[in-house]
């Protein structure tokens, strides 16, 4: 999992069409197709210093943490900005990279950050409390455009900044340059999430006015400053990026002196590791083909990533048609996703019923499972007026049962993505749905549902998935990333209760209710969440994933090594 790839809020990821992962049994075979070693030569040792990394969507050159909505994006800002907090496979919090400690006061509802002295911005300008202060009161200024809102809303004096009275959060104090303290108007549970934000310069990314937002703030995406271990040096837009080592970095230096991250196609990421033309992959598409692809010339190691989001389709509930539940449930009932789970996916996947990985200590053991069942989805859309006409699809009062589901194109393209459309017709077909798949640009995608009015019928994509289990800015009523337009009083309140909460065991229970009430309503249809593989030259070593020491980690505090 990367542990602050993600702002405090949940990054769109093309999770539900085209990751898969893969058992024993596909392992054992893996092993025997490379068990006779090639004398190839590894080409990735005459890159030295250079790490080539890859993604598979297109970024959206919005290299900065306040407004990127891409996971695309966030993996480079990731390695340019760091967090005060961060959090691991447990999902548990801990001091980030720019911290020495912090404590929580409850009587006063406030907590305590203490930074590390000696940290360098990438201009060699020293990070301090101020801009800790800045980045927080950006959140809730009225000209912010991005979905961070709620990361600054629990503290003291967000509303004064929010209505454009002041320019500051009164409610952080920075008594020295090394103290930033953070008064909150209320105990909410989350508020720890929220301090995973990434820190922004003061000095660079000011602006006197809310006017001077886009003149002096925005056209800064592309020419990113953080106070993190690289630096972006070349940016090609739809091809890759180039960030080099940050020398005054405070945690030290790296054997990867440069990092190029690359667009590459899901299905070509196998061919380029067994060239040697990547150092570090996600293996996509279906895992025991690709990762014989990769393994051809013997120069590629793999490795399991932990589960870190869901896939999901969503429904439109602005429309008529999809504001029926027992609909969206038949439907449900009518998709073999454990099929899909367990042989397209090849059993690197668990099939999901509610918002949350399934490690994560507040999901849920008491939700439908909705598993395949035609015959009962059948019944449903017949009891809800749905008729079976001579054309083998339902109608009702004239109109046909029939939408249209948008997916990414770079993911709906891949081997299992293609296999997951095909079973998704099918069966949708099977129980007289006629449904219209369409491959779509991803940032198209986005922009239609970041719009007061998005245009899709229903869309498949997915969530990465952040520590807290709180879910205010998905499903709660005008959330900030809940764009389907659900709205549900009952978890609105638990919404409430669950942030009001602050022990464990306390949180489980209100939890275990919000996700029978999501599971039950089912906004989504939710369909898996998958274990990652990724593919490593065997140059490259330090690398352990499933024990928190990805790449990010690897590189920051010089674990990495390169073979040469």
């Amino acid at each position: 999992m990367k542990k602050t790839l993600l702002l405090c809020t949940m990054v769109l990821a093309l999770l539900s069409c085209g990751e898969e992962n893969q058992q024993t049994k596909t392992d054992t075979k893996a092993n025997a197709n490379t068990s006779v070693e090639k004398k190839v030569e590894n080409p990735a040792k005459k890159r030295g210093e250079t790490l080539n990394l890859a993604i598979t969507g297109k970024f959206e050159g919005k290299f900065n943490p306040a407004i990127s909505t891409t996971a695309y994006d966030s993996t480079v800002t990731a390695y340019i900005f760091e967090t005060l907090l961060s959090y691991g496979n447990d999902f548990k919090f801990k001091p980030g990279s720019l911290l020495e400690s912090y404590e929580y006061k409850p009587e006063k509802m406030q907590y305590i950050f203490h930074l590390k002295k000696g940290i360098k911005f990438q201009d060699g300008v020293e990070l301090t409390s101020e801009d800790v202060k800045f980045t927080y009161s950006l959140y809730a200024r009225p000209e912010y455009s991005g979905r961070g809102a709620f990361v600054s809303a629990s503290i003291n004096g967000f509303e004064d900044v929010a209505d454009g009275k002041v320019r500051y959060i009164k409610g952080i104090e920075t008594p020295d340059k090394y103290t930033a303290i953070f008064n909150m108007t209320e105990a909410n549970a989350r508020s720890l999430n929220n301090f995973v934000a990434r820190i922004l310069p003061k000095h660079y990314y000011e602006y006197a006015k809310s006017e001077d937002y886009k003149t002096k703030f925005l056209t800064k995406n592309e020419t990113p400053l953080g106070s993190g271990a690289y630096k972006l040096t070349e940016y090609k837009p739809g091809e890759y990026v180039v960030l080099d080592r940050f020398k005054d970095y405070h945690e030290g230096s790296s054997e990867a002196k440069k990092i190029v991250i690359r667009y590459i196609p899901t299905d070509s990421i196998s061919p380029a590791l067994a060239k040697g033309e990547l150092d570090v992959a996600d293996i996509g598409g279906r895992k025991s083909k690709e990762k014989e692809i990769a393994s051809s010339n013997n120069l590629v190691n793999f490795q399991e990533t932990p589960a870190a989001g869901y896939g999901y389709i969503g429904f439109n509930l602005r429309k008529e048609k999809f504001q029926d539940r027992t609909l969206r449930q038949a439907l449900a009932y009518g998709l073999n996703r454990d099929l899909y789970a367990d042989k397209v996916l090849e059993g690197y996947a668990k099939v999901v019923n509610q918002p949350l990985v399934p490690q994560h200590w507040a999901s849920s053991k008491n939700v439908n499972d909705y598993a395949y069942n035609p015959e009962k989805a059948k019944k449903m859309l017949e009891d809800d007026g749905w008729k079976l006409d001579n054309d083998g699809f339902r109608y009702k009062n004239g109109e046909k049962l029939d939408f249209t589901l948008k997916t990414s194109a770079s993911s709906g393209q891949t081997s299992t993505g293609k296999t997951w459309i095909a079973l998704i017709k099918q069966n949708w077909k099977q129980i007289g749905v006629d449904v219209d798949i369409q491959l779509v640009d991803f940032n198209a995608m986005v922009k239609d549902l970041d719009s007061e009015e998005p245009k899709f019928d229903t869309i498949m994509l997915g969530w990465s998935t952040i520590a807290d289990p709180d879910q205010s800015s998905t499903f709660k009523t005008g959330g900030a990333n809940n764009f389907v337009g659900y709205s549900n009083k009952k978890v609105d309140e638990l919404c409430v209760e669950g942030l009001a909460e602050s022990t464990i065991d306390g949180r489980t229970v209100i939890y275990d209710k919000m996700m029978k009430e999501i599971n039950n309503d089912l906004p989504y249809i939710f369909t898996t969440s998958t274990t990652g593989v990724v593919g490593i030259n065997k140059r490259v070593s330090g690398l352990d994933y499933m024990n928190e020491m990805d790449v990010y980690e690897a590189t920051k505090i010089d674990a990495l090594k390169l073979e040469n």
